[in-house]
């Protein structure tokens, strides 16, 4: 499968610095690029599924005021992943995996060679258990290695009740690991972004996050319905998050960097659900209630809103073309610039996908018509608003 896209970002009226124009333009062009090959298999014995995908972005900035532009950046990420899936005894499903991750980062600011690469390897196992007709019990852990963070083990447990064919609970307890990455951990690295308003460097000193989760809730799915509740609790340690370090006052110019949240711990409540209407056309929402907080301090975690909410009404007026209206509202949210809390914002945007065939289709959209610009209206908004922007994509599949 094979999936390209191009776009050209800008923003007008962005402030310089220096001996530099008090406004010019910053453009940049980026090129997407997607690639993943892979196998199913169906056997006597089980399944087996063996997976490789690549994503690649360059990017290159152009400014009108003679300024040296950021980049040239290029990101390669490469993903080979395989597992099996059998059943040693009955009401047993065992499935043992790997994944092998190399991220490549090409930048003159990541370091003095201007490359970086990094490499990660995992290992899990999983076993479905069948307790009865309606309950299972689902065990299973994930063994990562980092190059610089070392081994690092994850399990977690998941229980399901089927009350019936259309409800079901679920509850789980797991563990998670997630190292910095390549453009966090880089001493030297820094990068104009914000459409030019700050620049984000990154630290060496960062740790991985870890995490202990629970989550329970229900899930319901008849005729044309289906909804869902989820409550849930994540307690993080060294929780990776960006922060402004000078010049926060919402002009352009500020640093930004990243740093390790000692213990946070993030809870909330999920809800969703839709319908299937009348003329090829369904309805899907939901709403998230976030609790983020710092334990260490007892303050709000910044820049994580306590409410969102998103639905999207799609319209398939025949089998090969599909179009969407999305809305997306984003509440309120503390933040570490201005006035330290930005406004709620909402955003409505249009898409399409059209299929020539099963292996190809076309994708286009509007996003943003409103052209929302918030750092425009407000210093309490450290990125430059994209405004409104359109996008063609082609995706094939082989």
């Amino acid at each position: 499968m094979a999936d390209f896209c191009s776009a050209v970002d800008s923003w007008s009226g962005t402030r310089g610095t220096g001996p530099f124009p008090a406004y010019y333009r910053s453009e940049d062009d980026i090129w997407r690029q997607r690639l993943s090959l892979s196998h199913e298999g169906d056997w006597d014995w089980g399944t087996s599924r063996v997976r490789v995908y690549s994503a690649l972005l360059d990017r290159e900035n152009r400014r009108s005021d003679g300024a040296p532009p950021s980049g040239p950046h290029r990101f390669i990420d490469t993903v080979g992943d395989g597992q099996v899936s059998f059943s040693p005894f009955a009401g047993h499903r065992v499935t043992l995996g790997g994944e092998l991750r190399q991220e490549r980062l090409k930048d003159p600011t990541v370091n003095t060679a201007g490359r970086a690469e990094q490499m990660h390897y995992a290992a899990f196992v999983q076993d479905e258990i069948a307790l009865g007709d309606r309950w299972e019990l689902v065990l299973g852990s994930r063994f990562d290695r980092h190059e610089e963070f070392g081994w690092h083990a994850s399990p977690r447990a998941y229980l399901l009740h089927h009350f019936n064919d259309a409800l079901t609970l679920k509850a789980g307890i797991g563990t998670g690991f997630k190292a910095p990455t390549l453009k966090q951990l880089s001493p030297e690295y820094s990068a104009i972004a914000g459409g030019g308003r700050f620049t984000i460097t990154g630290n060496p000193d960062l740790k991985p996050e870890t995490n202990l989760s629970f989550e329970a809730g229900f899930e319901y799915r008849q005729g044309i319905w289906s909804a869902r509740a989820m409550a849930f609790q994540n307690d993080v340690e060294n929780l990776i998050q960006a922060v402004c370090r000078i010049g926060c006052t919402g002009a352009p110019g500020a640093i930004w960097s990243y740093e390790n949240v000692n213990k946070a711990r993030i809870r909330g409540l999920e809800l969703g659900g839709g319908v299937e209407l009348p003329w090829n056309m369904r309805l899907d929402a939901n709403y998230t209630y976030l609790d983020p907080v710092d334990r260490t301090t007892g303050a709000r975690l910044p820049d994580r809103s306590r409410h969102a909410a998103n639905a999207t009404l799609a319209w398939s007026p025949w089998e090969t073309f599909t179009a969407s209206l999305r809305v997306n509202h984003v509440g309120a949210q503390r933040t570490t610039t201005a006035s330290g809390r930005q406004s709620a914002y909402t955003l409505f945007s249009v898409y399409g996908d059209y299929a020539f065939n099963e292996n190809a289709s076309l994708q286009f959209g509007v996003e943003n018509i409103t052209d929302v610009r918030l750092a425009d209206e407000s210093g309490d908004y450290a990125y430059a608003d994209e405004g409104r922007r359109f996008f063609l994509g082609l995706r094939a599949s082989f």
